[in-house]
């Protein structure tokens, strides 16, 4: 597990940027409906966290999510990945071989 980006507790910036792949190179996200980042702590059976997401390039796969007051709320290590819902019902998750893995440290106040 390497951790890819860390977090002080409370800070909504940077925000999470993606660019999706499979074996073929970037996904074309043109026929996408819908993405959603989830994640949740990494040593816990506690439910998961779905957040609504945005595509920034559906031709380059590009995708983000805007963190928001209170989804850093404790320090943790978590894992994450991205649902993507595509016309017709179909849906694929990223990456699709493990986790984003991702660390919000305590903050000083």
């Amino acid at each position: 597990m390497a951790i890819e980006f860390f977090l002080k507790k409370n800070d909504t910036l940077p925000v999470l940027q993606s660019r999706l792949s499979d074996s073929v190179g970037y996904v074309d996200l043109s026929a996408a409906t819908g993405v959603r980042f989830i994640y949740k702590s990494h040593f816990s059976e506690d439910l998961p966290i779905s957040r609504n997401g945005t595509i920034v390039s559906a031709i380059s796969g590009l995708v983000q999510y805007n963190w928001t007051t209170g989804d850093a709320t404790g320090a943790n290590i978590y894992r994450s990945e991205w649902i993507i819902n595509f016309s017709g019902g179909s849906q694929m998750t990223f990456p699709n071989d493990g986790y984003i893995y991702f660390e919000f440290k305590e903050d000083l106040l």
